[in-house]
């Protein structure tokens, strides 16, 4: 029965309230329904509806397999130990071949380009180079075992380096990771559990972190290093089994996880990446899964 809300006024355009009751206590199934009013001064319309239906979930998008490359081995377009991957803004793939000592360029297709390296401690030869970085068209690597960075022109051409081994400012035990943001540059020392800032030019501005489990210490790390778009740091505490986030002058802010493999913990965790939506990526490796999270205080 359709009961309009005041029938002797109601005219086109209006808003009108109606209530539906079903006769006989009838089950009204689930589904699609149009129902056609007509007042009593003959103005008339229909109304559709649903009831009871499930909304159809939006599938999530499917990530394709797009192409691979690489095999085992020295020849060019041949890896021993790739770690390092970073994709410069016309598309080409610069990788850390680590065991060949060696930085690898690429296509985004994957078709080799050119390489350079080789082992040693001289300007542009590494020992066992780890991390890759590409800004404003200069390359940053850490070279772990010579405790160093180097930076390179994007064809490869040596253009400064800094670092020895130490603790003291500027200097490094085995620099794991490479973050740039703003013309600054953040090293993840890790044996000196610390991270260490310089300009892009690699003078020393700033450090902070020092051995212990406490917050803004670090344990068998700092591994990883990444910034999110509002200038915040984070950083895997590897041995801590957490993440620690600080401003971008150092201050710590907050931290979370302990060891485990339920959600949110982890089991050395090393790889951290931030989305442009504040989305937090971990690699969470001895429990073989990513995990994310959403931006936290």
């Amino acid at each position: 029965m359709v009961q309009p809300a005041d029938s002797n006024v109601w005219a086109r355009g209006e808003t009108l309230q109606i209530q539906l009751t079903l006769v006989a206590n009838l089950p009204l199934r689930a589904g699609r329904y149009m129902v056609s009013l007509t007042t009593p001064n003959g103005v008339s319309g229909d109304l559709s509806f649903e009831h009871g239906l499930t909304p159809t979930p939006t599938p999530a998008p499917k990530v394709v397999f797009v192409r691979k490359w690489g095999t085992v081995g020295s020849g060019d377009g041949e890896f021993r130990n790739p770690n390092g991957v970073a994709v410069a803004s016309d598309g080409s793939v610069y990788v850390t071949d680590t065991g060949n000592n060696r930085i690898q360029m690429f296509t985004s297709e994957g078709v080799f380009v050119s390489q350079w390296g080789t082992y040693g401690s001289g300007d542009g030869e590494f020992d066992w180079p780890y991390d890759v970085l590409v800004s404003d068209g200069s390359v940053y690597i850490a070279d772990r075992d010579n405790h160093r960075i180097q930076k390179f022109t994007s064809e490869g051409v040596f253009v400064s380096q800094w670092g020895t081994e130490g603790s003291d400012d500027g200097e490094f035990d085995w620099p794991y990771d490479v973050l740039i943001s703003d013309g600054s540059v953040y090293i993840a020392d890790k044996n000196n559990h610390r991270i260490q800032k310089f300009t892009s030019e690699g003078v020393f501005v700033s450090q902070w972190g020092t051995e212990g489990t406490g917050d803004g210490e670090f344990r068998n790390a700092p591994r990883g290093i990444a910034m999110a778009s509002d200038g915040s740091v984070y950083v895997t505490d590897t041995g801590n089994n957490r993440i620690q986030k600080f401003t971008s002058a150092g201050e710590f802010v907050s931290k979370w996880s302990t060891y485990g493999t339920g959600d949110g913990e982890f089991d050395y965790p090393k790889g951290v990446a931030v989305a442009s939506d504040g989305s937090v990526y971990v690699a969470d490796r001895n429990n073989h899964r990513i995990q994310k999270f959403a931006p936290g205080p």
